[in-house]
């Protein structure tokens, strides 16, 4: 089996964690930074992950306050 990519593997945690409810609507996510020094992982692919959580219909941005559950 193929390794998970980075990307994935930070949609899947993020959507396991507001399923399991660790993450509760209204909580912020971590910013950018602290997702990159967590999973090791580029600014683009935060973004990436960022983008398919809100596809998702899991997480709302406000630019220059921060992304919430929804």
């Amino acid at each position: 089996m193929p390794p998970i990519s980075k990307r994935r593997q930070i949609v899947d945690d993020f959507a396991a964690r507001i399923r399991d409810g660790r993450l509760k609507p209204g909580d912020q996510l971590p910013s950018t930074p602290a997702i990159m020094a967590e999973y090791g992982v580029s600014i683009i692919t935060v973004r990436n992950a960022i983008s398919q959580l809100k596809l998702l219909e899991l997480i709302e941005t406000a630019p220059g306050i921060g992304t919430y559950v929804k």
